[in-house]
């Protein structure tokens, strides 16, 4: 059994995802061919899909950047909507404990839940340094 298994994504309005959208992560170790069908223009095959904005939303809810952009700010929010909050949420099991980290921007926040209810169980704010702790590995990891 690993020490870190990420469990769920859930990203609500972050680049190209409008409303809220779940990942699941856990499954097999393994390689993973991700694609993706572009419905609204169908000539670009799987391009425009959201498929590096999904790896920018895990990156950002656990180090505060987008992959390519150390200060992402605004960039993290959805393109086609003025109002509303953005929010990805990271549920991951580790040491045989379960959390849920979660950052939102429009209002910055950073929140973790421990325990067996994390869609029941109290908030708590934390800071980047917490998040560290509850991963074991940092950014550069």
């Amino acid at each position: 059994m690993s020490d870190l298994v990420l469990r769920k994504l859930r990203i609500e309005n972050f680049k190209s995802f409008s409303g809220e959208h779940s990942f699941k992560l856990e499954r097999d170790p393994g390689l993973f061919y991700v694609t993706g069908q572009n419905k609204l223009n169908p000539e670009l095959g799987p391009n425009g899909v959201g498929k590096s904005s999904v790896f920018d939303a895990l990156f950002w809810c656990l180090f505060n950047k987008t992959v390519r952009d150390a200060r992402p700010a605004n960039a993290v929010l959805p393109w086609e909507l003025e109002k509303g909050s953005t929010s990805v949420a990271l549920y991951f099991k580790r040491l045989g404990k379960d959390y849920r980290i979660v950052r939102s921007r429009r209002p910055n926040s950073l929140t973790a839940v421990y325990g067996k209810e994390l869609d029941k169980s109290v908030v708590k704010e934390i800071d980047q340094s917490e998040v560290i702790n509850l991963l074991g590995m940092s950014e550069e990891t």
